[in-house]
């Protein structure tokens, strides 16, 4: 949950310089904020306490494609921690979450690359 939580306000942050970029990337920080609340509602399900996610420090490269390179390399973490993640879940429902996310991730990451491929 921590991790999604700096995955939607690093793109956020990244919307906001991105210029013509700034909706994919807005995109992309909201399916970041959308995978912390499936994955708080999944911790609350399972342990019955509500998780609240440590505040990161957000740190960007100042320079716009490395920041998206930056960005990129943690999208393709992201993908294969969740792919990680969904291979040792024995609740079948959590599985198919991590899958989502890991799907999810993918998705980010060829949006990225696509971003700088226009840049």
């Amino acid at each position: 949950m921590d991790r999604a939580r700096e995955g939607a306000e690093t793109g956020q942050a990244l919307s906001r310089r991105a210029g013509n970029w700034s909706r994919s990337l807005a995109a992309l920080a909201s399916d970041h904020r959308r995978a912390l609340r499936q994955l708080s509602a999944a911790y609350f399900l399972i342990t019955g306490q509500r998780h609240r996610p440590a505040q990161p420090a957000l740190s960007l490269n100042p320079s716009l494609p490395l920041a998206l390179r930056d960005q990129f390399v943690w999208e393709q973490r992201w993908e294969r921690d969740c792919r990680r993640a969904a291979e040792g879940c024995s609740d079948p429902c959590l599985g198919e979450l991590y899958q989502e996310l890991a799907r999810d991730g993918t998705l980010h990451a060829a949006v990225i690359r696509s971003l700088l491929e226009q840049m």
